[in-house]
């Protein structure tokens, strides 16, 4: 009885694994990357058609398109904006890009670029291209420790949110890698994104191997009888005979 009920539940893990696969394996998304900073607040303004840059960004996975959210905060419309991707370090120039203007104003917009490859170093910058300011939303400058922000060269204690995205979808499940080498960013040097795929693999047999221990032990906790033991008094003495 005991060994079905423990058949029983690591039947059930394994199905619930295969679940998450399946699921993992067929749920495709257009992201390719980001550099994990959230669109919470304003990051930093400039003024003056001065260029507000992020980088150096490691590109990791290939993008078609890359996410930002400007605001311009004078005009009820969203200002036209020059949005250029450079080689870092260096500067050269990979493409220059345009938003046009007339967009409501604080929406995220989407550029559209030609395919960069994975294994790149670049710089993105934008600019607004009529007077006035630009403000692009972003967080707090621990939000992207590999990356600074700079308003027309001068270092801000801020970060853009950028968002890449790719024209072919792929799966979660093909995308762990690249989420272990962003997550690697956050922890010392010697882990590596190879280790925290293997440190979560382990954490995961770990998991389905106590928790079947635990299962086994309390079925043979309920298995075994109670232990009971007797109680000796003592003997009762004898009364003494009197003697006549």
């Amino acid at each position: 009885m005991r060994r079905a009920a423990l058949a029983l539940f690591l039947l059930t893990v394994l199905a619930g694994l295969a679940t998450v696969a399946a699921a993992a394996a067929s749920d495709e998304r257009a992201l390719a990357f980001t550099l994990g900073v959230a669109r919470s607040d304003r990051a930093v303004t400039a003024g003056d058609q001065a260029p507000l840059c992020q980088g150096p960004i490691d590109v990791p996975s290939a993008f078609d398109a890359l996410e930002l959210k400007p605001e311009t905060p004078e005009e009820g419309l969203g200002a036209p904006i020059s949005v250029v991707l450079r080689e870092a370090p260096g500067g050269a120039l990979i493409q220059s890009l345009r938003v046009p203007g007339g967009y409501p104003d604080g929406t995220v917009r989407t550029v559209r670029v030609a395919r960069v490859p994975a294994g790149q170093r670049i710089s993105v910058c934008a600019r607004r291209l009529t007077p006035g300011e630009l403000t692009l939303y972003g967080d707090t400058g621990l939000a992207s420790r590999s990356t600074v922000l700079t308003v027309d060269g001068d270092e801000k204690d801020r970060d853009a949110s950028l968002v890449f995205l790719r024209d072919r979808p792929h799966t979660v499940l093909s995308l762990a890698p690249v989420m272990a080498e962003r997550a690697a960013l956050f922890l010392p040097g010697w882990v590596g994104a190879r280790g925290l795929l293997a440190l979560g693999g382990l954490a995961l047999v770990a998991a389905v191997l106590l928790t079947a221990g635990a299962l086994a032990v309390a079925a043979r906790g309920r298995a075994s009888p109670p232990a009971t033991g007797s109680l000796h008094r003592p003997p009762r003495p004898r009364d003494e005979e009197t003697n006549a």
